[in-house]
């Protein structure tokens, strides 16, 4: 039995121009690359193509051809994967690059590939007025504008309220969708975020608007584990034996960013201020938000429970170290000055409002409520704030890990995976901020054709941590300890 890490099997690599010619390039291509996230509404891929045929001028490539993709896993003993997990993707060749002759009769190049309904989103503009849900607003113009189906929505969540009246000025309709999709409120009261929506399309699936709180409930099955030890031993597994092997193996971890705190001061991660103008009465009101509160408000519905920023004191110590007196006794330290904590930093992220309580309705008693309201309708709520920070927190805690190629696996996914300290003897180490769970926010997807083999790269967060900065307690392996 091969024990190759990711087999799969090409089944098709299909190119077809707009005059109706078509070509199998399967033979042609060393590598396909697919990429997916919950931050972009489509697909996209490239393919590293060895061209001995003329494809470029035979078949006439400017960007409005066609590349068919059918792949699929293999399970174990050669079995391929169910067609629940095939990649079977339809998609638009809009760019190539990279074009070098590397001799008299063959040449290499990168085509670049998106889900052509990308095309539709961006060329079509919307001057109109919807009404009704969010959720519902973005399924119809799914359907109308951007050709997407009923049948290609493999999730989709209704968001609240449903007598909203939203009016486009002359937007696209990707724009519309992504300010739809960031203003969209869960269903769920006891919701961790106020407006945690994404829309996104998966490789090996459809459509998914779904909020952050489904997709931390929803668990992949296997766990993956990092052992550096037999990092290069490949073991002989199947799908059916998922704890161990090269299925569950992790082949590589890095740390793009832990954190940048001066980021998510200046971008609204923790804090932020708005002013709201009511034009009618003429009187001023303010709105706070402080992301502890957030965390605070529903603790269990986070990713792992404790938001990853010291919030217990009101302000934030300014420390300074003291000189090494011996390596048996730590520097002494002292408190220089303070300053606003991160999370009362109102004034570091700032916006104003217009707040309208009839901008649609003719109802004669102001203090009453309209029939339709304003997509920002609740002006003295922190909900916008709520949004913005989830986006940016999403952007701190990152970690990249390698695994072999699966097709089973999507963004939006929790992942599993036991990333165990640097030891320095055999007493391991427990981390206490890490219950070593991972959002999936992103994948690529490799596969090399000539050698069959492949690999997932998963972009993946933690939202949140597992401990309390403030009271977490480290143990110390006694190879660090003096005698």
């Amino acid at each position: 039995m091969s024990t190759q890490r990711g087999q799969f099997q090409v089944h098709c690599i299909t190119l077809a121009n707009p005059e109706g010619e078509t070509v199998d390039i399967a033979s042609q291509v060393g590598q396909i690359d697919l990429y997916e996230n919950i931050f972009e509404t489509f697909i996209t891929g490239t393919l590293r193509v060895f061209d001995g045929l003329n494809i470029l001028e035979r078949f006439r490539l400017f960007g409005q051809e066609y590349i068919h993709l059918n792949i699929s896993q293999y399970e174990g003993t050669g079995e391929e994967a169910a067609k629940t997990f095939t990649i079977d993707k339809n998609l638009r060749i809009y760019k190539i690059t990279q074009v070098e002759k590397v001799s008299s009769t063959l040449y290499t190049y990168l085509i670049h590939l998106v889900d052509p309904r990308m095309f539709f989103t961006r060329k079509a503009r919307i001057s109109t007025t919807y009404r009704g849900s969010i959720s519902d607003i973005i399924a119809n113009l799914c359907i109308d504008k951007a050709h997407i189906s009923k049948e290609e929505f493999d999730l989709f969540e209704e968001s609240k309220p449903d007598n909203l009246q939203v009016v486009v000025p002359n937007l696209t309709v990707h724009e519309t969708v992504s300010k739809l999709t960031s203003e969209a409120l869960t269903m769920d009261s006891g919701a961790s975020w106020a407006n945690p929506f994404f829309f996104y399309q998966t490789v090996n699936g459809g459509f998914r608007f779904c909020s952050i709180d489904t997709m931390m409930q929803q668990e992949y099955p296997i766990e993956f584990t990092y052992n550096i030890a037999r990092q290069n031993k490949i073991e002989e597994s199947t799908l059916e034996n998922k704890e161990s092997g090269k299925n569950s193996q992790i082949l590589a971890v890095t740390t793009p960013k832990r954190f940048d705190v001066a980021e998510g001061m200046a971008t609204g991660a923790y804090a932020g201020r708005k002013n709201s103008y009511d034009q009618i009465t003429q009187i001023s009101s303010e709105v706070i938000f402080d992301l502890s509160e957030v965390y605070a408000r529903n603790p269990k519905g986070h990713h792992s429970g404790y938001v990853q920023l010291r919030v217990d004191d009101e302000f934030e110590k300014i420390i300074e170290g003291g000189e090494v007196v011996d390596e048996d006794t730590p520097p002494d330290y002292r408190e220089v000055d303070f300053d606003t904590n991160l999370h009362k930093s109102f004034d570091a992220y700032f916006k104003n409002s217009i707040d309208m309580n009839h901008k649609f309705g003719v109802n004669a008693d102001y203090a009453s409520s309209d029939t339709f309201r304003d997509i920002d309708f609740n002006h003295g709520s922190s909900e916008s704030f709520e949004r913005n920070a989830l986006e940016k927190m999403l952007h701190q805690n990152m970690t990249r890990i390698s695994i072999p190629g699966r097709t089973d696996i999507q963004c939006g996914l929790m992942l599993h995976a036991e990333i165990p300290l640097t030891q320095v003897d055999d007493n391991k180490i427990e981390n206490p901020f890490d219950d070593s769970k991972f959002l999936i926010t992103g994948i690529k997807y490799e596969f090399k054709v000539a050698s069959k083999e492949s690999f997932c790269h998963l972009e993946c967060v933690k939202e949140s941590i597992a401990a309390k900065i403030e009271d977490a307690e480290i143990a110390v392996s006694d190879a660090y300890r003096s005698d």
